[in-house]
Parts: C-alpha cells; structure tokens; sequence
C-alpha cells in the first residue's frame, strides 16, 4: 500500500490523480471492510485516508474522524484520530473539503487527552494552516535550533509544508530546506 501512495503523490498529476481516484478510493474504502485481518483493514484504511481527494472520500474521512462512520474491527485511536485530522486539514484547500471546519485542528485538540499528542498538534498546526504567510511564519521559524528539538515533529510537519496539494507554495521553501540542511549536518541538530 506504501507503493500506492508513493505512486499516487509523487508520480502522477492533478489529472491522473482525479482519475486514479475514482476508481480506487472505492476499491480502498470496500477492502477496509472485506479484509480478512486487522492489518490488512488498517493497511487499506491508511492508503485511503492517505490519498482521498475526491467529495465522498473526504467525507468518509470526515465521518470517520467524527465518530459518524464505523467500520467493523477498524477501532482508530487518538494518534489514527490525529493523523486523520492532520491528512482532512491539508486538503481543506480542496473544493471536495468544503465541509472540513477551518478550525478542525483546534477541535481535535479539544477532543486528545494525550499531552504529548497536543503537543503535536500544537506544534505541526501552523503546517497545516490554510494561510500561507502563517505557513511561511512557521516555516522561517524551523531556522531557529531551538525549534529541532522535537525531531519528529519538525520532520513531519516539513512534510506537510511540501506536500504535492501545497506544491505551488511550497516550492519558495526548497532552496532554504537545503541550505537548512548544511548547518544541521554541521551543528548535529536533529
């Protein structure tokens, strides 16, 4: 399923990627419920809510997210639940994400009791938010070592930055991300 999503973001355009999804959201969202084991269900869920695009796929994502759609032994916890989020916040930029509250960020923080999931939602919110400058803001933000010391955070949150639905945007940051590199690999950070 990895290889799907690779193929699906990096391999293809808008075009293609409109296509693909027509046919394979439905073919994802079915195996979610005829998968023989818990793996295989949870493999097929991530390829799906890793690559919906379309209207009905964003709104399953949302209706899982909100607790209005289940799936029989697809029980996401609150990190599947984040994760979720994070995937419905990027494409709110999408007309099929229509329905996607601006502030869906801010609700799962509400709704997470782990601190340390806050903590990420906290940190990669600015990521994710559909105002450019406040992603430009967060972005020369990453300048500042301080700001390594949450590796993780800081590597998936650069993932969001330069995801191929942020592309255009994104492209401003790809000279600095290199030249960010270098003093990282001199300093030790991250």
């Amino acid at each position: 399923m990895s290889y799907y999503k690779d193929m699906f973001w990096r391999y293809s355009n808008q075009q293609q990627r409109e296509q693909w999804a027509g046919i394979m959201e439905p073919l994802l969202w079915e195996k979610i419920s005829s998968a023989e084991t818990v793996q295989e269900k949870f493999a097929f869920y991530e390829a799906f809510a890793n690559t919906a695009i379309s209207r009905d796929g964003v709104e399953k994502m949302l209706g899982l997210w909100r607790g209005e759609i289940k799936k029989t032994d697809l029980k996401l916890t609150e990190n599947d639940k984040v994760s979720l989020a994070f995937e419905l916040a990027v494409r709110k930029g999408l007309p099929a994400a229509k329905n996607v509250a601006g502030d869906i960020l801010e609700q799962q923080k509400q709704l997470t009791e782990n601190r340390d999931l806050r903590a990420k939602l906290d940190f990669l919110s600015p990521a994710l938010n559909q105002n450019e400058g406040v992603r430009n803001s967060f972005f020369e933000s990453l300048k500042s070592p301080e700001k390594w010391i949450e590796e993780d955070f800081v590597i998936e949150a650069v993932h969001y930055l330069h995801h191929p639905l942020r592309a255009q945007s994104a492209e401003k940051f790809v000279l600095p991300s290199l030249e960010m590199l270098n003093e990282i690999r001199e300093t030790g950070g991250l």
